[in-house]
């Protein structure tokens, strides 16, 4: 065009910004900034927004910000554009910020501003959201579909089930991605079933799956454990050519490791021509959770031929290193060397690592050396200590955890789990079985049984049968442990008089 004398107007690289952003290549985008600046059309409102867009992509906020900031005529379209920047770059903090700048400053939004707004607010809570929703009918967009499905989706993310229902039923021409969201929504929370009953009901009321339609069914098929219904779901796919998309094919990929069906799941793997990331790190941990260790070492191997690895693939291969140390250590090695080790998931994995290993030292200098901890990272040092019979430093570890700030940081069920078999004198279990009630944590079977046990190696037998009293007879662990605690602490003739009158109370 210019080689033919034609000059671009603003029109031109509007229309261009849009492709060349895809690329998210920094210094494309700073030579289409120049040629705009050049061309006297940097300041164009068309354009503005377009630049903004091109930058987030980019992931430089800060340039998106500076365009946005000397705008002289900020339009919708402008703040929505910063608006969007920020939720794209899984910034909501500072989304919400503009949103309220934009109401101070008397700038009405538009559908595009709470379609940008909505999908990425969950982590804002549920009172950011529900005044989002006020906003929302205040400027009257209370009935469009796109904005119904966005505020569907937000509250299912937080658990608002009936909130995402009530939406759903008050429309009543449906379209297909407000099935989908619904669709989701249901598996996204468990409720697996419903997820199943509105997808029969979406191709009841005309509308044909579509790929993330089988993604969320097959999502709910794996938590039901239904393996036919996902082989009906994959047979639907076949027949109706989508078996191609990649990101279909890797949630089969899931679906049958979470079913236990490795043949199904290679299988698929090996016919997918262009495996994504995902694509490995799906058979990897696929193969560790199915204890298919050494196939899973197999895997990472050819991974590492093909494709660059990534932090889940570190994630998921560390659990499988407990028969080959040395890759653990290596992987250690490589992550100290990216510092990959500043990432708290990671240094979790390491820690297990190790511990599985039986290297409770290095494993204790992986804990010391993190630089933020969760109750998954103490919960993983203090398995250690159980399983290497290490009592005092498991309660010392335990004093630490309480008195950390972080609500992240406390202790809970399975932190008592840990801990309680580390118990040597009765104050400390008595101590340990106090902070359970003033925690809230609820009594359930496994912490009972626990909390007896200790109890029955300290000799105080008459804790352990109170809280026999109050647990689920229903449950045979808990008749298991208090049938071990009476048969090594009592005569077997006391024994056998004891069961027989709590037997003849069960059945009465």
């Amino acid at each position: 065009m210019r080689f033919v004398g034609v000059k671009p107007n603003a029109s031109t690289l509007a229309s261009l910004f849009p492709v060349f952003s895809r690329a998210a290549d920094n210094d494309i985008a700073i030579s289409l900034h120049g040629l705009a600046y050049k061309l006297g059309y940097s300041d164009d409102e068309s354009l503005v927004p377009a630049l903004i867009s091109m930058y987030a992509n980019c992931g430089d906020l800060s340039v998106a910000r500076d365009i946005f900031d000397t705008s002289s005529r900020k339009n919708v379209a402008i703040w929505n554009a910063v608006i969007s920047a920020y939720t794209r770059n899984h910034k909501p903090e500072n989304a919400l910020s503009m949103f309220q700048t934009m109401i101070t400053d008397e700038m009405k939004p538009n559908m595009v501003t709470f379609v940008s707004l909505l999908p990425s607010s969950e982590n804002l809570g549920i009172r950011c959201i529900e005044s989002f929703h006020t906003y929302v009918i205040k400027f009257g967009f209370e009935k469009e579909i796109s904005i119904i499905t966005a505020l569907l989706s937000v509250y299912a993310k937080l658990g608002n089930i009936e909130s995402a229902e009530f939406f759903f039923h008050n429309v009543r021409l449906k379209n297909r991605l407000l099935w989908n969201s619904m669709v989701s929504a249901y598996a996204g929370n468990g409720v697996w079933g419903q997820s199943l009953d509105s997808f029969s009901l979406m191709q009841k009321d005309g509308f044909k799956p579509d790929s993330i339609s089988i993604i969320s069914v097959l999502s709910s098929c794996s938590g039901l454990k239904a393996t036919l219904l996902g082989k009906s779901a994959h047979a639907f796919t076949i027949k109706n050519d989508t078996d191609s998309n990649l990101n279909v094919l890797n949630a089969f990929l899931d679906f049958y490791c979470d079913c236990c069906e490795l043949v199904y799941s290679f299988k698929i793997f090996d016919r997918i021509v262009l495996k994504s990331v995902v694509s490995w790190n799906t058979m990897i941990s696929g193969c560790v959770d199915n204890g298919e260790l050494e196939r899973a070492m197999l895997v990472f191997d050819r991974m590492r031929q093909n494709v660059n690895f990534d932090l889940v693939t570190l994630i998921s291969i560390l659990p499988s290193c407990q028969e080959n140390p040395i890759l653990g250590l290596n992987i250690h090695s490589f992550a100290v060397r990216t510092g990959l080790t500043s990432d708290v998931s990671l240094c979790n994995a390491l820690v297990s690592m190790y511990v599985n290993c039986g290297d409770l030292d290095s494993a204790r200098l992986v804990f010391d050396d993190m630089p933020r901890r969760t109750v998954v990272s103490w919960n993983a040092i203090l398995t250690g200590c159980r399983l290497h019979n290490l009592q005092t430093e498991a309660i010392e570890l335990f004093k630490e955890m309480t008195k950390e700030e972080e609500e992240d940081q406390k202790p809970n069920y399975v932190t008592l789990l840990n801990v309680l078999p580390s118990c040597y004198t009765l104050l400390q279990g008595k101590s340990i079985h106090a902070y359970t009630f003033r925690r809230w944590v609820p009594l359930e079977t496994p912490l009972l049984t626990s909390l007896m046990i200790m109890y029955a190696r300290l000799e105080n037998l008459a804790s352990c049968t109170r809280l026999f009293s109050v647990g689920d007879k229903t449950n045979i662990s808990l008749w298991n442990t208090i049938i071990s605690i009476i048969t090594s602490t009592l005569p077997k003739r006391c024994f056998g008089i004891f069961i027989f009158h709590r037997i003849i109370e069960e059945r009465n």
